[in-house]
């Protein structure tokens, strides 16, 4: 049974989950299947579809089409497209990637119900089949769908904007204000972890600082998203009002544009330049905390994004002391650089509080690699890494493998990591799917004096 446990929780964790998020989706999940409910026969299996995220919307370029979007906590999503009571097409989503269809008479087992006061309507699946080539689907059961008429607000740009919309239908929309000394349109990076890339988007008008957020996974040619996060504030508290996330293969509706390379706006360094849209994008809502509040928004937009190459890694120098660095599976490499006190420059030190608690600390010469461990009577409470602008982390119980020795003559101590496991921390409040595995030996650190 223990081990069962640790492989949910590891499975949860490659997902930025919990075992309290995943309880409550579950909550969500039984909460709305009491109000809408279709059964979804697949080839050898039966599952339940119960949304608990649902859109509306007019065609934009035919406003006589409406479509119909439901999303449940699998992050499976079905969509309609109808012209008054007729279904134009239909389509069932997997989360893991399957696409079921159907289109014009073959969408028979489908009606659009007559609309309600509020212009909402029932979807009734009448043992409706959608068909894909690994087999059919068939779906029966009524859905409400979602009442229409989200107004998007006016805005001054055209491109590097977005639309956020929350379930009770008001809209925040911004334009973003690109950090972007070349003139390219477009807004750099930030490292977020090796591989990983971070785009920081910050709409510039709205009093209420909405800020999009963009992780991609670069380790690959085509870059993949890691997660989609959307934040806004009380504009007379300055207190965090919403969150709302996406991560890895919930975040569907994003399209990672190719890539043109600038070699002339910053000579001896190459520029990437792509776009990147958001086509109602669903995201989950979450308290400031990272529990999960059940609420949904629908992100919407396009930005061009512009970065520069990853830093490599290295091999160390003689000079310096190798901490063994394990990054989900890839091997790698800290290099502790050695102090230089005449100049004042500490690369490793133990700091005494003098009450029990240390502060034992080391970082390469340029500063961009750093381990903190910090003790309380000896025992570990925090052990911190940042690397390539990504930082990992282990709290109390879970830092296993840590020790300091105790002081010599000259007050230094020697630390030691003995597969010390640390995980990816994201910019809000759900972990990343990166983890960092430490192993050192009786690494040198002396007392700060």
């Amino acid at each position: 049974m223990f081990d069962a446990i640790v492989a949910l929780n590891d499975k949860l964790a490659q997902q930025g989950k919990t075992l309290r998020n995943l309880a409550s989706d579950i909550a969500n999940g039984a909460k709305a299947c009491r109000t809408d409910l279709l059964l979804v026969t697949l080839p050898g299996r039966q599952k339940k579809f119960c949304p608990v995220s649902r859109r509306t919307t007019e065609d934009a370029d035919d406003p006589s089409i409406t479509e119909y979007v439901f999303r449940d906590v699998a992050q499976d999503t079905v969509t309609l497209r109808g012209q008054g009571a007729q279904v134009l097409t239909a389509q069932l989503q997997l989360r893991d990637g399957s696409v079921f269809t159907c289109a014009a008479s073959a969408c028979a087992g489908i009606a659009l119900g007559t609309p309600q006061d509020d212009e909402s309507r029932p979807v009734v699946f009448n043992g409706a089949t959608l068909q894909a080539s690994s087999g059919n689907a068939v779906l029966s059961g009524t859905m409400q769908s979602a009442v229409p008429g989200v107004v998007l607000p006016q805005l001054a740009c055209a491109e590097n904007l977005f639309y956020m919309v929350f379930d009770d239908r008001s809209v925040i929309g911004d334009c973003v204000s690109a950090s972007d000394p070349f003139n390219l349109g477009g807004t750099f990076n930030m490292g977020a972890g090796p591989g990983r890339m971070r785009w920081s988007l910050s709409g510039n008008s709205d009093p209420s600082a909405p800020h999009v957020e963009v992780v991609l996974d670069t380790s690959t040619t085509v870059p993949t998203v890691v997660s989609v996060y959307y934040s806004d504030n009380d504009p007379e508290t300055f207190e965090r009002r919403n969150v709302y996330v996406c991560q890895s293969t919930a975040c569907s509706g994003v399209t990672v544009g190719p890539a043109t390379v600038n070699s002339t706006a910053y000579p001896g360094t190459p520029i990437s330049i792509r776009n990147i849209s958001f086509d109602h994008v669903s995201l989950s809502g979450y308290t400031v905390d990272g529990e999960s509040n059940g609420l949904t928004g629908d992100l919407s937009g396009s930005f061009t994004l512009l970065s520069t190459p990853n830093t490599p890694p290295r091999a160390c120098n003689p000079d310096e002391d190798p901490i063994s660095a394990e990054i989900s599976g890839t091997p790698s490499s800290l290099c502790i650089a050695q102090n230089n006190v005449d100049f004042g420059a500490w690369y490793r030190y133990v700091y005494d509080n003098g009450d029990g608690t240390l502060q034992v600390f080391v970082s390469n010469e340029a500063g961009d690699e750093q381990v903190q461990v910090l003790l309380d009577q000896g025992v570990a409470t925090e052990v911190d890494a940042w690397i390539n602008g990504g930082q990992f982390t282990c709290l109390a119980s879970a830092c296993t493998g840590v020790s300091v020795s105790t002081p010599d003559g000259n007050g230094d101590r020697k630390l030691s990591l003995s597969n010390t496991v640390l995980q990816l921390q994201e910019n809000f409040p759900l972990p990343g799917n990166l983890t960092l595995k430490l192993n050192v030996t009786n690494l040198v650190v002396p007392l700060y004096q």
